[in-house]
């Protein structure tokens, strides 16, 4: 019988696919600015694609009330590192919101 199982882990995959950087949820991530020492810590339940999507499309609409991601980019004529965004933890939203605050006191 042991030896019919282990014929049949040739087939049957047990791991799991590993999600990519953009796919993950519930995080605190990190955005460098390419023109200064700087950067932008959030955090977000959602994938993190979604949310730098948002950051995106909050950028282009230039309102009275900009967002940090938005002011730092429009009014100050610096470029985030999109490519790079670094997830720092992932947690749930207590915990997270305590990373974060964690993260942007260590910058």
């Amino acid at each position: 019988m042991y030896k019919s199982i282990n014929k049949f882990n040739r087939f049957i995959k047990t791991g799991k696919d590993r999600l990519c950087k953009e796919d993950h949820c519930s995080m605190v991530y990190k955005i460098n600015c390419l023109d200064w020492e700087s950067s932008y810590v959030g955090q977000t339940k959602r994938k993190l694609k979604t949310r730098i999507k948002e950051h995106k499309i909050d950028i282009r609409r230039s309102t009275i009330d900009m967002s940090i991601v938005s002011r730092h980019q429009v009014k100050e004529k610096h470029e985030f590192d999109w490519d790079n965004v670094r997830i720092l933890d992932t947690e749930q939203l207590f915990k997270r919101r305590i990373s974060e605050m964690i993260y942007i006191k260590a910058k």
